[in-house]
């Protein structure tokens, strides 16, 4: 710095100022302000706070479940603490204005509360497992949630607060300090979400995103410490009553007010934007960042722009009322956007090249339609945030009062939208009932505006945003959902679009039944496809029907039977032909129930079976509030690359599914294909066969399904209860339909044991709550992958056909028979592996005699 301003000096006078600065001995003048130190403070800190959300939300819907309402305490409960956190500072701030250890102090408390509770928070399904009731009643998860995430919460809300009170000394500051401050907050926000959910949750996992986290908070802790001599500042300078504080004091209340609607109306946006976006940005935590990211991104610009010309404003009451006017055009225009987007998107993404261009076009496209509302969200907080704030010695009260109140607002918002109004009447007309009541709120200050023509002004613009709520394009599910289809394959972009048989938004997604022929149905959920079946036959796939039956032909009596998944009801028809008792369907979606009572005239005729309890619930949080134990666990989720159906593909649901096993327990595993590579399926590997120490692996290749087998004790391929099961006459009409008649024809879909996964998983990691290696790598995939990635590549190399394992006394009676059925099958691959394995069995066993 010091050459780049000598630099600048006449070249004749370079000499003596270096040999002034040489000679000087007192202190250089300091590098950064207090300003640029406090920006600094609350952009790091903003980082760091939305890691932590977005890190808790994930870890506490492991025990208390991810359902909407679970996911929505989670939530509510971190803004509750922003918002008391902001409030009660307040009374710190007015003890301590002139030092900046209370700030200091805080940042502190934030790192070390998120220390102690990331180890809680991975072991807290151990505690909810030996005590259900933390689990079982939303009044006990609301107080344990309150009572984990109170302390740092409270926390992360007192910083802004805190560093507006200690940083703006004089009048004149205000209004500028105010905006530039939340908007350097709000931007460190951005930077959280985006980096969070890109790069230090996939490079590092859950854990290691909240100790980078934690290393933001303790470096702002270590700057302060280093820099805190430059905080002891001088008392605010106070006025007298009756000056310019006090010209804003008659509008508080009504300034209160609107504080609290934006924040209603921000959030429960927000939460409908991100309930239709997921459809096309499907629910990963690369959507979910993305969206946030956009969220706030628009939200600090809305600050930035405001602290630039706040000093200029003469009539800030004029202002707001305009800006809440042009929020609720944005809001309208921005839900017309969004019902056109699929059409914006079709358009562009056909000259793409590539995924890293597609996601572009898909998040370019997301914030042309949302910066604007989210622009004047963050335009209208700090305008009415300097409105509020008065007397300037009062002002550590007034910032913290009316971030309090927003944020109560942001929570009661997010609540009604997500617990109320998006389940009760959808998002669209949660969009349009935002649109509504922030037209309705510019009027508050209508009255104050000067002229009558700004008043007629006002009025014409909200008579336009209702009339148009109702007759302009509303959002459409439907076209989303043909826009935003999964494509496995891109050849199957020019199929014949389909007829919508059903088509509902759910608690926590979009349900749909499609129809291209009207004889073959698929049912799809937030557009990916779930199942496919040809009614009124619930049997139309082979693996999903095997799932059903896997455990009654390894058991002598699968009594009890739990099943993850209701889907298109496959899985539970086959598994009602056996002698099952009791059987105990969890689905988390409602909707899916009354799909299939479309698909099928009277429903799925097994859920009328009295041995079936279908519940709606996560499968995951009833496993583990419930301490009964089944005969038989059948798995089969939806994508493992969703952020819900991800945590039932890691090491710890597993280890949860083992405990929950009797002896001779099976547990039986779906796992997709079509897109998958060979890296992610070995981390399932290791996380299911490091789990299970018998099991072994079958491939519907034609379905493109793997299903893994496993058990605490050892698994045998009976042939007498095999031949027995398979020939009783409901079961055996419906395998007859895929020629599997005996167990032989089992053994052709045999592909690797548990020694040969293993093998093939080599020293990967486990997949695991923390890693989330299928949401990481899968999202991504847009083409099957090739090479060492392909995971029919990986299974063909490991692939030894290792049958003889699973027989309890291999005879020579059952080779040659096995010779004979692999010769009349022509599958002389498998007769060639076969012949080496018994050719090197027969060497070795000379070679021991000898």
């Amino acid at each position: 710095v010091f050459l780049i301003k000598s630099a600048r000096q006449p070249i004749n006078e370079v000499g003596l100022i270096i040999s002034w600065k040489c000679r000087r001995t007192e202190p250089y003048p300091p590098l950064m302000t207090i300003t640029q130190l406090s920006s600094l403070f609350l952009f790091l800190s903003g980082a760091a706070s939305l890691i932590y959300q977005v890190t808790w939300v994930r870890l506490l819907s492991l025990s208390i479940g991810s359902t909407s309402v679970s996911v929505g305490l989670v939530l509510a409960t971190f803004f509750l603490g922003l918002a008391l956190g902001s409030f009660l500072v307040t009374r710190i701030a007015a003890r301590h204005l002139n030092g900046i250890r209370p700030y200091l102090v805080v940042e502190a408390l934030i790192a070390l509360s998120a220390l102690v509770l990331l180890p809680l928070l991975l072991h807290l399904d151990q505690w909810v497992a030996f005590w259900p009731v933390l689990g079982q009643f939303f009044i006990v998860k609301a107080a344990l949630v309150v009572v984990l995430l109170l302390l740092p919460t409270l926390c992360i809300g007192a910083t802004y607060p805190l560093m507006v009170s200690l940083v703006v000394r004089e009048r004149s500051q205000v209004g500028v300090k105010l905006s530039w401050l939340y908007a350097v907050n709000t931007l460190g926000a951005v930077a959280g979400a985006a980096g969070g959910g890109f790069l230090f949750i996939p490079a590092w996992g859950l854990d290691g995103a909240i100790y980078f986290a934690v290393a933001l908070n303790l470096v702002v802790v270590a700057l302060g410490l280093r820099y805190r001599q430059r905080f002891s500042l001088p008392p605010i300078k106070r006025i007298e009553a009756g000056g310019a504080d006090d010209a804003s004091l008659h509008s508080r209340g009504t300034v209160l007010v609107i504080l609290f609607v934006t924040g209603l109306v921000a959030l429960a946006s927000e939460v409908a934007w991100t309930k239709y976006l997921a459809i096309f940005t499907h629910t990963t935590i690369y959507g979910f960042s993305a969206i946030l990211t956009v969220f706030l991104l628009g939200i600090a610009a809305g600050a930035w722009f405001i602290k630039q010309r706040i000093d200029g404003i003469k009539q800030p009451q004029a202002w707001v009322v305009w800006a809440l006017c042009w929020l609720a055009l944005a809001l309208l225009l921005a839900r017309v956007g969004l019902e056109y987007l699929p059409t914006f998107h079709t358009a562009l993404v056909d000259d793409a090249d590539g995924v890293v261009t597609e996601a572009l076009v898909k998040y370019g496209l997301i914030l042309l339609i949302l910066f604007p509302p989210t622009f004047l969200f963050g335009a209208l907080f700090t305008l009415n945030i300097r409105l509020f704030c008065g007397p300037l010695a009062q002002l550590h009260r007034s910032a913290g009062s009316a971030y309090a109140v927003n944020t109560l607002g942001g929570i009661v918002g997010s609540l009604l939208a997500g617990l109320w109004l998006i389940p009760r009447y959808g998002s669209d007309a949660t969009l349009s009932m935002a649109i509504v009541l922030v037209a309705l709120t510019s009027l508050l200050l209508w009255r104050q505006l000067q002229t009558r023509q700004h008043r007629g002004g006002v009025i014409v613009v909200v008579a336009t945003v209702l009339v148009g709520s109702i007759y302009l394009p509303h959002l459409n599910f439907g076209q989303m959902v043909l826009a935003s289809r999964y494509y496995f394959d891109p050849s199957t972009r020019v199929e014949t679009p389909p007829e919508f048989l059903f088509l509902k938004e759910g608690r926590s997604s979009v349900v749909s039944v499609t129809s291209a022929d009207g004889v073959h149905f698929r049912l799809q959920n937030n557009s990916l496809p779930e199942a496919s079946v040809k009614p009124p036959d619930p049997f139309s796939w082979f693996s999903e029907t095997m799932l059903g039956l896997f455990p009654y032909l390894f058991q002598q009596h699968p009594a009890e039977v739990f099943i993850v998944g209701l889907g298109a009801g496959n899985t539970l028809s086959a598994a009602a032909l056996t002698n099952a008792s009791a059987i105990t369907v969890v689905e988390l979606e409602p909707a899916v129930e009354e799909a299939t009572r479309v698909i099928f005239d009277s429903g799925v005729a097994a859920l009328k079976d009295p041995r079936v309890t279908l519940v709606f619930d996560d499968a995951r949080h009833r496993l583990l509030i419930d301490n009964k134990r089944y005969d038989a666990i059948i798995s089969q989720p939806s994508h493992p690359w969703l952020a819900g159906s991800g945590n039932l593909f890691t090491q710890e649901y597993f280890e949860l599914v083992a405990s929950r096993l009797k002896p001779g327990g099976v547990s039986v595993q779906w796992v997709n294909l079509m897109n998958m590579d060979a890296t992610t399926l070995r981390s399932i590997y290791q996380a299911y066969f490091g789990v299970f120490p018998y099991g072994m692996t079958f491939m519907v290749r034609y379905e493109s399904s793997l299903i893994l087998v496993a058990s605490n004790q050892p698994l045998y391929f009976d042939h007498q209860l095999m031949a027995r099961r398979m020939n009783e006459p409901a079961i055996h009409a419906i395998l007859e339909r895929w020629e599997v008649v005996t167990p032989f024809e089992l053994y052709r879909y045999f592909s690797l044991s548990r020694a040969e996964a293993l093998m093939a998983a080599g020293d990967s990691v486990a997949n695991s709550d923390t890693r989330l290696i299928p949401e990481m790598r899968l999202a991504w995939l847009t083409q099957r992958p090739v090479g060492d990635e392909d995971v029919i590549r990986l299974l063909g190399r490991y692939f030894k056909f290792d049958i003889e394992t699973y027989i309890k006394t291999p005879s020579p009676r059952w080779e040659e028979a096995l010779q004979r059925y692999l010769l009349y099958k022509q599958d002389r691959f498998r007769y060639r592996l076969f012949r080496q394995r018994l050719e090197s069995a027969r060497l070795a066993g000379e070679e021991v005699s000898q």
